[in-house]
């Protein structure tokens, strides 16, 4: 293959530059930002490099690809730039001058002289479709500019300089609003965050036909559940690996009942083990911890109730201290349920608490949020921190919806999460969204609630009971089970 290296200020000069020297059956080797230094450190130039060969055989000679789902992906990443060009924010946006990437460099290219010919280890037309995608591409570029400006502290005060009469002013319909960089940026990145969720639609989409072609040979009963799992909102990530399994695993006249059971045992097994906390190191912090409305004070009042009556001293610690009325309404909790509630306005007032020695255990109801407040998380990471024996306890109601439970779990992975808390399980029909975010997350479930009565005991997790609510559209009815939990010898 022969590789041209291509430079121009902005991408759609480097492209068109490529399609006019080498025609359109050039193939995209690497593309990247960079800055050309100017004499003793001024007039500095930024521009655009493109690295392009023509494969051995034309692109245009090659037999037609089999999958024509690979050319929709095509036409939707085609339509993304398309729809951030139409919206006037060209892919040629300069760099900041502080990058908060500049200590990291860009990706090393390859020294490729004009008439070298060497082969290369090319990636297949589609996924060279996506070379300005990622760390020193272009729409990297848009990325970084956009959020240089978003996360940079305000510049300090500058005296204002003496005013200078104009012999003309603009009109003020033509004067830009400060703000519309910003704007842009704004407008840009939530362009491509839709584009990426068609490519994500797009992906799903072919999974699930996939799926449908595997299970042609199998149990007539696998089609019917395979709609009853789509329309409890398993996620196609999910779904898709169980039903290979089980098509290949069920006899052609298995019945239905047995089918059911096959993907329901299959389920249960893509979920990650359910957890009991080691609550043997004295005093053992838990911190209660997801988004508002959950019933994290409700589910932290149920388990002080229950560790009690183990013969724990428990403290309920609540953070909780800027919503209004939220620390009387622990402590009213707290009196009626005989337990030790302390308002902790501190992380240091927490450490005290803990090291005072007259609990076993102390649970932390921490303030609601979803994840994404960088102030809230770290203020849960200075309280985390003077806890040293500590389990942190991730809520997600079963009445949230898909898309929502799995952002919380990947908002909340920084803050390393030792297992989950479901609440209102008995308040909900559709359970598909919980189980595929368990399962993406990767996080075990250590305890599940199903009444609104605080002493109501919550029940440990329980992959098999939650893989037959998907089907059965409700939590299997059982008793009440003792709290899991391993206690001093």
């Amino acid at each position: 293959m022969r590789a041209k290296r291509f430079q121009a200020a902005t991408i759609a000069e480097a492209y068109e530059q490529v399609r006019l020297t080498l025609g359109d059956d050039a193939v995209i080797i690497s593309t990247r930002q960079a800055v050309a230094p100017g004499m003793f450190g001024f007039g500095k130039r930024e521009f655009v490099e493109v690295v392009a060969g023509i494969p051995e055989v034309p692109q245009s000679a090659m037999p037609a690809r089999p999958l024509v789902q690979d050319a929709a992906a095509h036409d939707i990443v085609r339509g993304l730039a398309e729809r951030a060009a139409a919206r006037g924010s060209g892919l040629d946006i300069a760099l900041p001058q502080e990058s908060p990437y500049a200590d990291q460099p860009l990706r090393a290219l390859p020294r490729l002289d004009d008439e070298d010919e060497r082969d290369a280890d090319l990636a297949p037309p589609f996924v060279n479709s996506f070379a300005g995608i990622g760390r020193g591409g272009p729409f990297d570029v848009q990325e970084r500019a956009a959020t240089s400006r978003m996360t940079a502290p305000p510049p300090p005060p500058v005296e204002p300089a003496p005013i200078v009469p104009l012999p003309t002013f603009a009109p003020a319909a033509s004067i830009e609003p400060l703000s519309a960089p910003m704007h842009a940026d704004h407008e840009l990145l939530a362009t491509l965050v839709a584009g990426l969720d068609d490519v994500r639609a797009l992906v799903e989409r072919m999974a699930l036909e996939r799926a449908a072609a595997a299970i042609e040979g199998g149990p007539a009963a696998l089609a019917d559940v395979k709609s009853r799992l789509e329309d409890q909102g398993v996620a196609a990530l999910v779904l898709v690996p169980v039903l290979d399994r089980c098509a290949a695993a069920l006899a052609p006249n298995a019945s239905a009942e047995a089918t059911r059971q096959t993907v329901e045992r299959r389920l249960a097994a893509t979920l990650p083990q359910p957890i009991s906390l080691d609550l043997a190191k004295r005093p053992a912090t838990i911190f209660i911890v997801g988004p508002a409305g959950a019933g994290k004070t409700t589910a932290a009042v149920r388990l002080g109730m229950q560790f009690a009556q183990q013969g724990l001293r428990v403290t309920i610690a609540g953070t909780d201290v800027d919503r209004a009325g939220a620390p009387q309404q622990l402590q009213a909790y707290g009196a009626a349920a005989g337990l030790r509630i302390r308002i902790c306005y501190t992380p240091g007032e927490l450490q005290a608490l803990i090291g005072e020695g007259e609990s076993d255990v102390v649970i932390v109801d921490a303030p609601g949020h979803n994840g994404t407040r960088t102030d809230r998380m770290a203020e849960l990471g200075a309280f985390t921190q003077v806890a040293r024996d500590r389990h942190l306890l991730l809520t997600l109601p079963a009445t949230m919806q898909a898309d929502d439970l799995l952002r919380v779990t990947r908002a909340y992975a920084s803050a390393k999460p030792s297992g989950l808390l479901l609440t209102r399980c008995d308040e909900t029909e559709t359970f598909g969204g919980l189980l595929s975010a368990i399962a993406q997350s990767r996080l075990g479930v250590a305890y599940t609630t199903h009444d609104e009565s605080v002493g109501e005991p919550a029940r440990p997790g329980d992959n098999h009971a939650l893989a037959s609510a998907v089907f059965r559209g409700r939590w299997p009815e059982r008793a009440p089970l003792a709290v899991a939990g391993k206690r001093a010898g």
